[in-house]
């Protein structure tokens, strides 16, 4: 399914909402090429900032579903990563203002993966509406520099 099929399907912000939040479970699924389509494809019908608050929603409610999982509720194996995961337990444990300053910044930039990270971030019970908050801070600064890009470029030219 393309941008445009989406949008005609669901609209702008209801599409958003959906594709960023199968973004945030399947990393297959790329929102910030979905958000450059939505900017190209259907520029007079959304407002950018409730376009890219909606789309964080989306994403970072597949990230608290990721958080879960690494804190248990849902089942994963993690045996043979075991050794790594000891190893990021300690970057997480060296210091808090380092930890929340890498999860902003997996949020914003993706590096390490915000999806590998969320699951790290619920495994070693990081506190959970600070984990929110700061991801959220970090996913809506990346979206929106997605989509004001393409909306500065197509006014620019």
């Amino acid at each position: 399914m393309d941008t445009e099929s989406v949008l005609e399907a669901l609209g702008v912000y209801a599409g958003s909402y959906v594709v960023a939040l199968l973004s945030g479970l399947l990393p297959l699924v790329n929102i910030e090429l979905f958000l450059i389509g939505v900017v190209t494809l259907a520029p007079d019908s959304y407002s950018l900032v409730p376009l890219v608050a909606i789309t964080t929603a989306g994403q970072m409610t597949a990230k608290i579903i990721m958080y879960w999982a690494g804190r248990g509720v849902l089942k994963i194996s993690v045996g043979k990563y075991r050794a790594a995961m000891d190893k990021w337990k300690h970057r997480f444990e060296s210091s808090e203002p380092r930890m929340w300053l890498f999860v902003f910044t997996s949020a914003a930039v993706g590096l390490p993966p915000f999806f590998i990270i969320s699951i790290l971030a619920g495994t070693f019970r990081i506190h959970f509406w600070r984990f929110l908050a700061v991801g959220y801070l970090g996913r809506a600064l990346r979206f929106a520099l997605f989509v004001a890009f393409p909306a500065f470029m197509m006014d620019w030219f």
